[in-house]
């Protein structure tokens, strides 16, 4: 069975993260209790976790490296659209391992301005990507997408596809 799995992760405070100076900034600034997130694929028994991380850029691991705090699963139907979807996604994913990690955008989080690099990644950005593949719809914001906006975009799919879904997610 293939799968998409978003993971988001939190600040240990919200003000500060030992772990990541940037992580507890992110946090603080977008008002999010997350503040990453990374994209695992999953094809029967083999995953592969794919993260934009700071000072490495563009990763690929099986192992979660931390773990994650939420995983919201996105259903896929077991149709032919749905696994070419799943290698689309597969495909763009690994063409971005090894990517830079986009230090631009963490200024245009401070500053609430659109900066980012062309070149390179951060970890929101991948997760949209992954969904724009996956939903067929390119979403175009003004802002750089943060984790929280990730969860709202995915919850809204779900909710459109069964009402009972998602009755209530903090984000």
């Amino acid at each position: 069975m293939k799968k998409i799995i978003i993971h988001c992760h939190r600040s240990l405070f919200p003000w500060y993260d030992p772990r990541s100076i940037t992580a507890g900034l992110i946090r603080l600034i977008i008002n999010s209790e997350f503040n990453h997130i990374k994209v695992e694929t999953v094809d029967g028994d083999t995953r592969f976790i794919y993260q934009a991380k700071m000072f490495l850029g563009v990763i690929k691991h099986r192992e979660h490296l931390t773990l994650p705090d939420k995983s919201i699963e996105i259903p896929l139907n077991q149709t032919s659209i749905a696994n070419d979807r799943f290698q689309d996604v597969c495909d763009y994913l690994d063409s971005k391992v090894g990517k830079r990690y986009d230090y631009l955008a963490i200024i245009g989080f401070l500053t609430a301005f659109r900066l980012q690099s062309e070149d390179a990644l951060f970890c929101s950005e991948i997760g949209n990507n992954v969904l724009d593949i996956l939903f067929k719809c390119k979403l175009n914001i003004k802002t750089l997408i943060a984790p929280k906006d990730i969860l709202i975009r995915i919850i809204s799919y779900l909710q459109g596809k069964n009402d009972s879904v998602v009755s209530s997610v903090d984000i």
